[in-house]
């Protein structure tokens, strides 16, 4: 689902961080100024309309277009 809301993930950003991850389900770098939205919004530009499209945010940002999805892993 992508293009309702960006949707908060637990990750911190890091701009370069893909560079030097893990290939296979990357953890995110440690901590970092800025928490990671994904999937672009109602009013993203039509290239931000996709899963693998990130943003950087404060933790206590909010406007009418973040929003986030209760997940679990399975067993």
């Amino acid at each position: 689902m992508v293009g309702n809301v960006w949707e908060w993930v637990g990750d911190w950003y890091d701009g370069a961080y893909y560079a030097r991850s893990p290939a296979q389900n990357p953890p995110g770098p440690p901590a970092a100024a800025g928490r990671v939205l994904r999937g672009g919004a109602w009013r993203s530009r039509q290239v931000d309309v996709r899963g693998s499209a990130r943003q950087s945010y404060a933790p206590d940002s909010r406007r009418d277009d973040f929003g986030f999805r209760c997940a679990r892993t399975g067993p």
